[in-house]
């Protein structure tokens, strides 16, 4: 179910969620897929917190 849902494995999932007693997760609905990705460092000059590189 997460890879369907949130794009990760369940090994990363606990990996990344291990030790933790609450986690939250940001549903998005509507996307769009680009042909090429841009990157919001290169293309916006900004360097989000490391938590949302994965949006």
């Amino acid at each position: 179910m997460t890879k369907k849902y949130s794009g990760i494995s369940e090994d990363f999932f606990y990996e990344y969620f291990a030790n933790r007693e609450i986690a939250h997760a940001i549903k998005i609905k509507n996307t769009k897929k680009y042909g090429i990705p841009l990157s919001i460092k290169d293309d916006f000059n900004v360097v989000p917190p490391q938590s949302y590189v994965y949006l």
